[in-house]
């Protein structure tokens, strides 16, 4: 079975976490295998959570591919005043720009 990951509100009851979902200082507010119900985006949304992974049954892959834009790159530098000495610091930033997908930049 394939891992999804999904929104948070496009949970639906009897959704199956396939991975805890913690806070942001690393507390697990939902255990992974948990049986979701609606009542569960209420608690997420409150706590700032945007993404989940869940079990699926479709063949989908469980990394997405994200595309980095060098504006979106350009804006996140300017953004956070920091530009990356190393490549560690650079991917640093391409994650910030994965995670950020969901909102604008």
């Amino acid at each position: 079975m394939a891992t999804r990951v999904i929104n948070v509100s496009e949970i639906e009851s009897g959704m199956e976490l396939t991975e805890p979902v913690k806070n942001r200082n690393g507390q697990v507010l939902l255990g992974s295998g948990l049986i979701l119900e609606e009542k569960h985006k209420l608690i997420l949304k409150t706590w700032g959570i945007k993404k989940i992974s869940i079990k699926s049954e479709s063949e989908e892959t469980a990394s997405p591919n994200y595309e980095l834009s060098e504006e979106g790159m350009s804006i996140l530098k300017n953004r956070i005043n920091w530009q990356p000495r190393n490549y560690q610091e650079s991917e640093l930033i391409e994650l910030a720009l994965i995670f950020n997908d969901s909102e604008t930049i």
